[in-house]
């Protein structure tokens, strides 16, 4: 399955383990996300949901099904291309926020929901990136970082507060993985980029965001 594979990716590059499965946790099925949690999908095509009270806590990733089958007609693993790529990212966002959350809450970190969309959006730029590389000689979308963030749209009608949250996300980590392409991405400095990667995701929000600002 390709979220299964996904989260391995994500996995693999910031060379950590989950102790969770993303497919567990899947929902698909826009009704039966609204029936358990406050804040149905409404227009989104993806969405992480927490939900916390005196039993415990439970999390859902939803993803809608329409994008699911259109990755499975269209496999970005075999190409990743501009008509498969908008669902790709969508995706991978979900996978990398329950990674990064599962990831954290297992070392009993704390994660904020700036930390999380930052790392998402430079997650969707990482990995379009290696896979990009792979299906094409190591040649990389000269425009990747254009399509990725300063083409970025949003819901109209979405909530002041989080449509700055998400500007904001976007803001840093297209700064960030604008360093990452200026430095490591016109050689060969695989491994160097993987090290800074490795790093940059064990920080907190603070730390992380010092580190684009500094970079």
């Amino acid at each position: 399955m390709l979220l299964a594979a996904l989260q391995r990716e994500l996995e693999w590059i910031y060379e950590i383990q989950v102790p969770l499965a993303v497919q567990d946790f899947l929902i698909t099925d826009r009704d039966a996300i609204s029936e358990i949690a406050s804040a149905p999908p409404g227009g989104t095509h993806e969405a992480l949901y927490l939900v916390e009270d005196e039993e415990g806590a439970a999390l859902s990733l939803f993803i809608d099904e329409s994008v699911l089958n259109r990755l499975a007609e269209d496999d970005p693993r075999d190409a990743l291309h501009e008509g498969n790529l908008s669902d790709f990212c969508i995706a991978l966002e979900g996978v990398s926020h329950f990674t990064y959350l599962a990831w954290r809450a297992s070392h009993d970190h704390s994660v904020s929901e700036l930390e999380l969309e930052v790392q998402a959006e430079v997650d969707k730029f990482v990995t379009s990136a290696m896979l990009f590389g792979r299906q094409s000689s190591g040649q990389i979308p000269k425009d990747l970082n254009e399509r990725l963030f300063r083409g970025a749209s949003y819901l109209p009608g979405l909530a002041h507060d989080r449509r700055v949250r998400y500007e904001r996300a976007n803001d840093y980590a297209g700064r960030f993985c604008e360093g990452l392409k200026r430095r490591y991405m016109r050689g060969c400095e695989g491994t160097a980029m993987t090290r800074e990667l490795r790093r940059f995701y064990r920080l907190n929000q603070q730390q992380k965001l010092r580190h684009i600002v500094n970079a």
